[in-house]
């Protein structure tokens, strides 16, 4: 998800299951994941750490 309207997108599997590593990483949508996995199974695309508010929750 996320990304300009006129951008094609790219389907992908999301994992079925993610490590539990606390490597934290703002999704596209501003909202912090546990880690790249957690964003993946959400959906969503890592986006610049600027989206987030805080990299803490």
């Amino acid at each position: 998800m996320c990304g300009a309207a006129d951008q094609l997108g790219v389907c992908t599997v999301p994992p079925q299951a993610c490590p539990d590593i606390w490597a934290p990483v703002c999704g596209c949508n501003g909202q912090i994941y546990g880690n790249d996995c957690e964003a993946a199974a959400a959906g969503m695309s890592v986006g610049p750490t600027s989206n987030c508010r805080s990299m803490t929750p």
